[in-house]
């Protein structure tokens, strides 16, 4: 599984600085999401320790200082999301 591009990615910006990075690997392009989303989220939990949230039992959240990762799977879409805390928090005060 390790090597696999990423169905789409996806680079947000605010105000020109790098706000959030977002893979999304599609049903149509990896038959087993299930699979790869295991494997993945594996591989974060031991880069990154045991996630700080687990929403219903498919969304896995590891939260540091400035960033926070989010994995996210449903029957079409395992989706990966990078944000960083600070401009996320300008970004919803707005």
């Amino acid at each position: 599984m390790a090597g696999k591009q990423a169905s789409k990615l996806n680079l947000i910006f605010y105000k020109e600085e790098l706000y959030k990075i977002r893979w999304t690997y599609r049903k149509e392009d990896f038959k087993d999401l299930a699979s790869l989303a295991k494997f993945l989220n594996l591989y974060f939990t031991e880069q990154f320790g045991k996630p700080d949230e687990v929403i219903f039992g498919d969304t896995f959240i590891w939260e540091e200082d400035k960033n926070y990762l989010q994995a996210f799977l449903d029957q079409n879409v395992y989706q990966i999301e990078l944000r960083d805390k600070e401009i996320e928090k300008i970004v919803n005060d707005l």
